[in-house]
């Protein structure tokens, strides 16, 4: 009889702990018990207007940090994978990612929320990006840190199943103050919606730190574009580029929000 009483108390002691060990621990404030949720809106992704075309915009992965206004102090710093979350072009050219689904806790009160995208690209002083993030501890750590040019790790062009190419992942940053409400449930949590460029643009502006080159197409031509004569096809059967590069191009960048 005593066996069958231990046995789903032990069982229920199990669960009890696997949930605690679940539970984030991402807080320099202590959480206050009773604690509430937050997520982030639907955010718009503003792009320079410089007659660059885009393909797609890649997400890699979102940071979500909230910081006490009050004291500066670090509450909330929460890394997320967002490789499924997809960003959809639309009609007037801007594209929208939708990371309601990403929830972290947090205290109420009056609060500074930062959103990071794509950081696992970067690098700040040789020490890369996530782990600089990982060791923010203040609001001035992070003020300073967004102000802090970057060295992006090198990039490859890669290609869809269609032969389309794949734009490559570039670091978003926005953040805004919020009065974050008490007791809102994991279920139904406070939705922060970020400004971009202006009032109207809502989550995160980027400007285009590098510069993308697409080869179109590689002809034997003359360089009018007339064609070359029969003599010289049969004595040109192969076309070698030596070298090819970009000048002036900055080694360090800039990713400050732009409304800072």
């Amino acid at each position: 009889m005593k066996k069958n009483i231990i046995t789903p108390i032990l069982l229920l002691l199990f669960i009890f702990v696997g949930c605690v060990e679940d539970l984030p621990n991402t807080s320099m404030v202590e959480i206050e018990p009773g604690n509430t949720y937050l997520s982030l809106r639907s955010s718009q992704i503003t792009l320079p207007d410089d007659g660059t075309n885009i393909e797609a915009i890649t997400l890699n992965s979102l940071r979500i940090l909230v910081f006490n206004k009050a004291t500066g102090q670090k509450v909330t710093n929460k890394k997320f994978d967002i490789e499924n979350v997809n960003a959809i072009e639309q009609t007037d050219g801007s594209w929208v990612a939708d990371f309601s689904e990403f929830v972290v806790p947090t205290n109420p009160g009056l609060s500074v929320v930062y959103a990071v995208l794509n950081e696992d690209v970067s690098q700040v002083s040789g020490q890369s990006l996530t782990s600089v993030l990982d060791g923010i501890t203040t609001l001035d750590g992070m003020q300073t840190l967004v102000n802090t040019p970057l060295t992006y790790i090198p990039l490859r062009v890669t290609y869809d199943n269609n032969g389309k190419p794949i734009e490559p992942p570039f670091v978003m940053v926005a953040y805004d103050e919020f009065t974050v409400p008490a007791a809102r449930p994991v279920t139904d949590p406070f939705v922060a919606d970020l400004r971009g460029l202006g009032g109207d643009s809502k989550g995160f502006a980027i400007d285009r730190t590098m510069a993308k080159v697409t080869i179109k197409g590689v002809s034997n031509n003359n360089t009018d574009g007339s064609p070359l004569s029969e003599a010289l096809q049969l004595e040109t059967s192969s076309i070698f580029i030596l070298e090819m590069g970009l000048t002036n191009v900055p080694k360090q960048y800039f990713w400050t929000p732009n409304k800072q």
